[in-house]
C-alpha cells in the first residue's frame, strides 16, 4: 500500500504495517456469478492489489504486507476483471474503471484496520470480511463520485453540516428524531454523514442520541423525585421499560438503584452510638478493613474471616484476630466488648445495633485511599496513613513504568465466582488499575464508578460493552475455579474484545491497603504474562492455560 506524500506527488511506502494487503473476499447480491474487482494502491515503482472476490471464488486468504508513516491520502486504482459478468460491471460508471481514486486516510483506514484485524477460518469470519470489503469499495465509489471540490472547503462544509445537526440533536433530543431527519438537516449522504458524525463524536448518531437522553435522565433521577415513567418521557423515551433496559446497560445499574446510590454518596460516612474514643484499642471491623488496620500497625480485635481467610494475600497475618464467621453481627461481637466498630453497613438497622455496643462508624462508596485516611484518623494513625498513601502513589507510578503501560491504555477487570462472571468498577483490583498513571476504564465502567457501583454480573455475550486494550480475569485457587476460567478462555469471548488477557489469582481482588501494597510490587511481573488467544494457539499448536 502507498500513501500520497503531504509535500507533493512523491510516493512513500507505508512501512508501519506488519503485513501487505493482498486479498479479501467481497460479496454482493448484484453479482451472483464469479466476478472480480481489484483495488490497487500504487506508487512510482510498484503496486499492491486488493482483490475483492465473490463468494464463488475459493482458495484466497486475507493477508497484508509491509506498507507507513501517517501520510494524508491513500491512492487506489479500481480495475474490472476480464470476466463475463457484465451485469455487475454495468452497475458502476465506466469512468471509474482503471482510474485513480484518492481517499483521505481517515476514510480508508477504518475499513482497512478492520480487515487487518479480522481472523480467517469460519463462515462468520468470511462474512465479516465481506462486509468490511464492501465498506472499503463503497468509500472508493463515493470518493470517485464526489465533485473535484472534495477540498478543504468541501470538508469544512461537511463538518459544519454535521456539527449543526449535533446542535439540533441537543435542542430536540426529546423528539422522536431519526437518521433520515438528521440527513435532511445536514444535506449530506448517509455514508459521508456517518463518517463525519463518528469522527466528531466517536459514536453512531442513534447511539449518541440515546446517551444524550440517558445523561439527561441521570440528572433528573438525582435532582427530582419524579417517577420513572415521567422521566423517561421527558427525555424522549416513549416506553418506561425500554428506558430502564437502556439505562441499566448504559450505567450498569437500574434507574432506581442509581438514584439510591447517588443520594447515598452524600452520606458515605455514618455513625451510631457514643462518640468514638481518641485512641481505640479494641477495634472490630468488617472483612474489608482488616488489611487497612494491619498495614497501619493496628491488629483488629475481631472480624468476619469465615469466607475471606483463604482468599487474601495476608492469611499469615490473621493470627490473634477473633473470627466472627461470615458476617459482622452484634450478637457474636457483644461478648468481646469492642470500643470501636468500623464497617460497611448498608443496613441502617445493623449500624444502629452495632452502635448499641460501642461507637460504630460505617464507611461506604469511597475510594480506598480516602477510606484509609478516615480509618487512620479514627484509630489515631492519621500520619501513618498519609505517609503510606503518598508512598503508594509513587510505587504505582514506578510499577506502571516498569510494566510498560502506555498513556491512554484501557483495561477492564473481571472475576469468576461460582462460574459467574463479574466486572469490577469502583472496588477490588479495579481500584488499583485506574489509579495514578495506570489504565483508563472503558466508558461503561467509568459510568459505573461515577454512580458508585462496585461490581456487577456480566454475561459472556455482554463483554463487548467493556471492550478495552487489556482484560484482567481473576479466579479462585481451587481446581473448579481454574477449570471455569479455562472454559471461558477457550470460548474466545474475552480475546474478541481485548488485545491482551491477563490471568490473575482472586486474592488480588481486594482493595485494602495491605493487598494494594503487595500488588504494587507484583504488577510488573503480573503484566508481563498474558494468555494467548485460543484461536491463535490452536493454529500454532499451543494450549491455553
Amino acid at each position: 500500500m502507498f500513501r500520497e506524500s503531504s509535500d507533493g506527488p512523491r510516493m512513500q511506502t507505508d512501512s508501519s504495517w506488519p503485513y501487505s494487503l493482498e486479498r479479501v473476499y467481497f460479496a454482493s447480491e448484484a453479482a451472483p456469478n464469479a466476478a472480480e474487482l481489484e483495488v490497487t494502491a500504487f506508487g512510482q515503482r510498484s503496486e499492491y492489489a486488493a482483490v475483492l472476490r465473490l463468494p464463488g471464488s475459493s482458495g484466497d486468504a486475507f493477508r497484508e504486507n509491509a506498507p507507513a508513516a501517517a501520510e494524508e491520502r491513500w491512492l487506489f486504482r479500481i480495475r474490472h476483471s476480464d470476466g463475463d459478468d457484465e451485469a455487475f460491471a454495468s452497475l458502476f460508471p465506466d469512468s471509474i474503471w482503471d482510474k485513480t481514486v484518492r481517499l483521505p486516510a481517515r476514510e480508508a483506514e477504518p475499513a482497512l484496520t478492520r480487515l487487518r484485524s479480522m481472523p480467517d477460518g469460519t463462515p462468520v469470519d468470511a462474512l465479516r470480511r465481506q462486509i468490511a470489503a464492501q465498506e472499503l469499495l463503497l468509500a472508493l465509489l463515493e470518493a470517485h463520485a464526489r465533485p473535484s471540490a472534495s477540498s478543504a472547503a468541501e470538508e469544512f462544509r461537511a463538518e459544519k453540516a454535521v456539527r449543526d445537526s449535533i446542535d439540533e440533536l441537543h435542542r430536540r433530543y426529546r423528539e422522536p428524531l431519526t437518521v433520515a431527519e438528521l440527513l435532511r438537516i445536514s444535506g449530506l449522504g448517509r455514508w459521508q454523514y456517518g463518517m463525519w458524525f463518528r469522527r466528531l463524536t466517536g459514536q453512531a448518531p442513534l447511539d449518541y442520541l440515546n446517551e444524550l437522553r440517558l445523561e439527561q435522565a441521570r440528572e433528573r433521577l438525582v435532582l427530582t423525585d419524579d417517577p420513572l415513567r415521567e422521566i423517561a418521557r421527558s427525555v424522549g423515551f416513549r416506553d418506561e421499560y425500554y428506558f430502564s433496559r437502556r439505562f441499566r446497560r448504559f450505567m450498569g445499574v437500574p434507574p432506581t438503584e442509581y438514584r439510591r446510590l447517588a443520594r447515598r454518596r452524600t452520606e458515605s460516612v455514618r455513625r451510631a452510638g457514643p462518640p468514638p474514643p481518641a485512641n481505640p484499642r479494641r477495634i472490630a471491623v468488617s472483612d474489608g478493613f482488616v488489611g487497612d488496620l494491619l498495614l497501619l500497625g493496628a491488629r483488629p480485635l475481631a472480624a468476619p474471616l469465615g469466607i475471606v481467610r483463604r482468599q487474601v494475600v495476608f492469611e499469615a497475618e490473621l493470627g490473634g484476630i477473633a473470627d466472627l464467621g461470615a458476617v459482622l453481627g452484634d450478637e457474636r461481637l457483644a461478648p468481646l466488648r469492642p470500643d470501636l466498630v468500623l464497617c460497611e453497613a448498608a443496613d441502617d438497622g445493623l449500624l444502629g445495633r452495632l452502635g448499641g455496643l460501642c461507637a460504630a462508624v460505617s464507611l461506604e462508596l469511597m475510594p480506598p485511599d480516602e477510606r484509609l485516611r478516615i480509618v487512620g484518623e479514627r484509630i489515631g494513625r492519621a500520619d501513618e496513613a498519609a505517609a503510606w498513601i503518598a508512598a503508594h502513589a509513587e510505587a504505582l507510578r514506578a510499577a506502571w513504568t516498569a510494566a510498560g503501560v502506555r498513556a491512554g491504555e484501557t483495561a477492564a477487570a473481571f472475576i469468576l465466582l461460582d462460574a459467574r462472571l463479574y466486572v469490577m468498577a469502583g472496588q477490588g483490583l479495579a481500584a488499583t488499575l485506574y489509579r495514578t498513571g495506570g489504565f483508563l476504564p472503558c466508558p461503561k465502567i467509568a459510568r459505573m464508578i461515577e454512580a458508585g457501583v462496585g461490581f456487577r454480573r456480566v454475561l459472556p455475550e455482554e463483554l463487548g460493552e467493556y471492550a478495552a486494550d487489556r482484560f484482567f480475569l481473576m479466579r479462585g485457587p481451587n481446581e473448579a475455579a481454574r477449570e471455569d476460567a479455562r472454559l471461558l478462555i477457550r470460548t474466545g469471548a474475552m480475546h474478541r474484545h481485548a488485545a491482551q488477557l491477563h490471568l490473575l489469582d482472586g486474592w488480588w481482588n481486594f482493595d485494602d491497603a495491605w493487598t494494594r501494597h503487595r500488588l504494587a510490587d507484583a504488577l510488573p511481573e503480573l503484566l508481563r504474562g498474558s494468555v494467548p488467544d485460543p484461536a491463535a494457539s490452536s493454529e500454532s499448536g499451543q494450549t491455553s492455560p
